[in-house]
């Protein structure tokens, strides 16, 4: 019954919401989608791209929000992406994440960029 116990709860601390929790978000990742534009050149670059819902949630939670201006100069958009739907502290959201690591989070209200730097790099280092 105490190995459970512990099992448990260390099963708990290292799952992907409670992480996100842990940097002051909880995230719940409600759909998942792929998307590919297969008129666009070089879309084969893309068949290798895969994330799971903990990655989302691991992107959302670690990924850095930056402005317009340094989103236009550092991402690379490539002919595919994730996307779908999020709810952040309650706050449903819809989300893109590309290849390179550029990914949005918006709704009528809110229009967020990120990329993929340090932190989301060591955390996901098969997406950027």
């Amino acid at each position: 019954m105490k190995h459970s116990m512990i099992l448990a709860l260390l099963l708990i601390a290292c799952s992907p919401s409670r992480q996100a929790a842990e940097h002051g978000r909880h995230i719940d990742v409600v759909s998942i989608e792929k998307e590919v534009d297969k008129s666009s050149p070089g879309y084969e670059l893309c068949n290798s791209f895969t994330l799971t819902k903990e990655n989302v949630a691991t992107y959302f939670s670690t990924a850095d929000e930056v402005n317009e201006y340094e989103f236009g100069d550092e991402a690379i958009i490539f002919p595919c992406n994730y996307h779908g739907s999020i709810k952040i502290d309650g706050h449903l959201l819809q989300w893109k994440i590309f290849p390179a690591g550029a990914g949005y989070l918006y709704n009528e209200s809110v229009n967020k960029r990120y990329l993929c730097k340090k932190d989301c790099r060591d955390a996901l280092p098969n997406l950027c």
